[in-house]
């Protein structure tokens, strides 16, 4: 009777339907769950659905991160001090003699003037004086600007490079006799180099080396960071004949656009990052150096994960590299320019990635090269001299998306004209003599800019375990440095 009771006389449908599909609940009767699977009937069985890596659904325009202008700034700021100010803005307080409590007669008062109407008559320059002295400046005479004269000297390593005076002729750029055509839709390397880029999501996985370092380089190597100013459109103009090459009509046959896939616009890792930018940028760069060099031209390569540009009868390979530009990719989740402006262990992150490529320019002993991400891409130069200052670079910033001016494109192909056997009038050659370890090359350094944390000890303890010297400047050789022949 009491079960009788329980059980509703007419059932309702979504009872009916439970008992159909054999769904009962375990735990309660509550009309919360009950309703559950019947208001997603979609949810029933996910498990046995839903794939192991679900798809990424872009609904409207993919939003990436915005690179801001001043989280670009290099250049170390100075402090003004109140002191340095002039004093004609800042009149000398006059202090009142201190009055004397101990007598009870009154405080002497000077003996007023206003009587007399002959005291009212001072002299002009008794005026004057007075009011210079105790006048508002706003009445008095202002100080004039003067401009300066300081002409500032060549400072070692310093950001701005100063042209030799040269009289070299223009450069004429001959065209292969494959590319001399009549006939046919024609394009120009500047509109070439000036197409839309590929816009990749960010990196999904990043991978953190948590284990131990191999030791071949820290973040604190790199000591000073400086704009590089000159890297810009109005300095390619004014190479000779560097303008009318990227002017010149072309057939569209010799200008080769890359196929990318669409799977490849969501890269997984940093390698899936790297072999997007190697079948995209190495492709269109290696056409246009085939255009401005001729046959024998710079080619840039993927090896081992890094991009090694260099001729590919290049003779001046030896043991400690022989690429004359050289670049890597990372994500940018991992590395980026506003890291400089963000928390310590960020600026430590932002250093390590530029202490990457600052090891790998000195090992190939070339003077270019360059970081790219998915937003944005950083040429790099190690200063102008022969020997360049131990961790001093000079950074440029680019933003992908950018499609007038100076572009990610032509700034590549820019750095690889560079890199030529014969260097750009006025610009500095690619070679750099750091020589082996036995030069110590390395204590050529500059004092540390200002805002580059220290290091820990315990990052001390491990790069003096691994390779043997923790400060470029003052720790001598160590036969860790040595390669193992010579130990």
């Amino acid at each position: 009777m009491m079960l009788s009771f329980l059980q509703p006389e007419s059932p309702t449908f979504e009872h009916s339907y439970y008992r159909s599909s054999g769904v009962a609940h375990s735990r309660t009767n509550s009309q919360s769950s009950m309703y559950s699977d019947i208001s997603s009937p979609e949810s029933f069985q996910t498990t046995l659905t839903t794939p192991i890596k679900s798809p990424i659904r872009n609904h409207g325009p993919m939003l990436l991160p915005k690179i801001r202008s001043q989280d670009q700034t290099l250049e170390p700021t100075i402090k003004r001090h109140r002191k340095a100010l002039s004093t004609s803005y800042n009149p000398p307080i006059t202090v009142r003699p201190p009055v004397s409590r101990r007598t009870t007669s009154p405080e002497p008062t000077p003996q007023s003037t206003l009587c007399s109407p002959i005291s009212l008559r001072s002299a002009p320059g008794d005026f004057n004086h007075t009011l210079a002295k105790y006048g508002f400046p706003t009445y008095r005479q202002l100080p004039t600007y003067t401009p300066s004269t300081f002409v500032p000297s060549n400072i070692p390593g310093a950001a701005t490079f100063v042209p030799p005076q040269t009289n070299a002729a223009p450069l004429e750029y001959i065209l292969p006799s494959e590319l001399q055509y009549q006939g046919g839709n024609t394009s120009t390397l500047f509109d070439y180099l000036s197409a839309p880029n590929p816009t990749p999501t960010l990196v999904r996985q990043i991978n953190t080396h948590i284990g131990r370092r191999d030791g071949s380089h820290y973040w604190w190597d790199v000591r000073n960071l400086r704009s590089w100013d000159d890297f810009n459109m109005d300095t390619i103009d004014n190479v000779p004949g560097l303008t009318r090459l990227l002017n010149i009509e072309l057939p569209e046959t010799a200008l080769p656009l890359p196929y990318v896939d669409r799977s490849r616009l969501q890269p997984e890792t940093e390698g899936g990052l790297h072999d997007l930018c190697a079948s995209y940028y190495a492709v269109k760069i290696n056409a246009a150096l085939k255009i401005s060099q001729g046959q024998t031209h710079i080619r840039m390569r993927n090896e081992r994960g890094v991009f090694v540009s260099n001729y590919s009868n290049d003779v001046e390979k030896t043991v400690y590299g022989g690429g004359r530009v050289v670049g890597i990719a990372k994500s940018f989740d991992k590395w980026n320019t506003g890291m400089r402006a963000e928390a310590p262990h960020k600026k430590v992150e932002y250093l390590r990635g530029l202490a990457h490529i600052h090891r790998l320019m000195r090992e190939n002993g070339c003077r270019y090269g360059y970081i790219i991400t998915e937003i944005e891409l950083v040429c790099i130069r190690a200063g102008t001299e022969d020997i360049p200052h131990f961790g001093f670079l000079e950074l440029k910033t680019i933003q992908l998306k950018a499609q007038e001016g100076l572009t990610a494109c032509i700034a590549l192909w820019y750095l690889h004209m560079l890199a030529k056997e014969q260097p750009l009038p006025g610009q500095a050659r690619w070679r750099i003599d750091v020589g082996g370890a036995a030069a110590l090359t390395r204590q050529k350094c500059l004092d540390v800019d200002s805002w580059i944390p220290k290091p820990q000890l315990s990052e001390k303890r491990e790069a003096k375990r691994l390779r043997g010297w923790v400060d470029a400047q003052k720790d001598p050789l160590h036969r860790r440095e040595l390669p193992k022949r010579q130990k």
